[in-house]
């Protein structure tokens, strides 16, 4: 497990160490307000967008490759092909269906189509039908579980020991 923590260290490291800096807002009422409460802000919304990002590279540690274009993951020895999401609410209604369509036409034969939402209130485990297609919807620890095995809660507590610990995660 020690291996599994620096690795994961690594990721956080090599994916939120280079947020960038706030620069300025141009909003006249906003102006008077606190720098501090900006850069924060700014700070979250650049986690935020890294965040799909890290969950693909930790995916990696689990037998999956990132693909370059269409779907996010491919597992070539459980033949599955996976778009992955931080939440439920990522997408909104029509950008889910592109998003499965774009699953759908990254498809291999032989190979199982996967929609994964990591946070979720309502986890899932069920089969939809998207345009005659079968799409497995796994969300919450269904998915956490289907990815990192029966252990994957204490997977989920060192990455979230070493992201609350992480100096690129701090806010001041």
């Amino acid at each position: 497990m020690e291996d599994f923590r620096v690795v994961v260290r690594n990721i956080i490291t090599n994916v939120f160490s280079n947020l960038g800096q706030y620069k300025h807002t141009n909003d006249i009422l906003l102006q008077s307000a606190s720098t501090l409460l900006f850069e924060n802000y700014y700070k979250v919304c650049c986690i935020r967008t890294k965040i799909g990002y890290f969950w693909e590279r930790i995916f990696c540690l689990f037998g999956y490759n990132k693909l370059q274009k269409g779907a996010d993951l491919i597992n070539h020895q459980l033949k599955i092909i996976m778009e992955l999401k931080n939440s439920d609410t990522t997408d909104n209604v029509s950008s889910r269906k592109e998003n499965i369509r774009k699953l759908i036409r990254g498809g291999i034969p032989g190979y199982s189509l996967v929609y994964g939402m990591i946070n979720s209130n309502n986890p899932k485990d069920i089969i939809i039908y998207f345009e005659g297609y079968p799409i497995r919807l796994l969300s919450g620890e269904y998915l956490l579980k289907f990815v990192m095995g029966e252990y994957w809660n204490v997977f989920i507590n060192i990455i979230q020991l070493e992201f609350s610990s992480s100096p690129y995660i701090t806010f001041w």
